[in-house]
Order: C-alpha cells, then structure tokens, then sequence
C-alpha cells in the first residue's frame, strides 16, 4: 500500500500546476502522464496484485486500494481548492 500511496503522490506532481479547468486536447495530453508512475507500480506488481485481489486473496484489499485512491485525490483536491 505503502508503493501505491507512493506512486499517487508522484503523479500527482505532474497535475498540480493545472490551475484552471483544462480543455479536452488538455486533458488528452495530460491523461499521456497522469498516472505513469501508478500504473508502473502496478504492472511491476502485478503478480501480488493478482494474488491479493483473487477469490483466494485478501477480501478486504480491493476496497483497501480504493480507500487509499479516495483519501489521496480528496486531500488533493482539497489543498487545490484551499479547503
């Protein structure tokens, strides 16, 4: 969870200096870079990935990786937005 986290914040980098609501060409180009570090954290683990998130895993893991994923956008958004 720890690469997970890791990698969000990574990729985060690359979206926060978009200070305004970016155009669909925009968002093409930055979707190009978003989540490259969040997606090779996952294809390099994607054997205890696939582990854990089987019929034979860690029930709870899915929702997990969902938490971690909701907990780091909200704060994001949140500095964003000076909340």
């Amino acid at each position: 969870m720890e690469g997970l986290k890791e990698a969000l914040v990574i990729d985060w980098e690359e979206l926060k200096d978009v200070k305004h609501l970016p155009s669909a060409d925009e968002i093409k180009e930055l979707a190009e870079v978003a989540f490259n570090h969040t997606l090779a954290f996952c294809n390099e683990n994607k054997h205890a990935l696939s582990n854990l998130l089987s019929s034979n895993g860690d029930m709870q893991f899915y929702q997990m990786i969902i938490e971690v994923a909701n907990n780091h956008l909200m704060r994001e958004f949140h500095i964003c937005l000076g909340i």
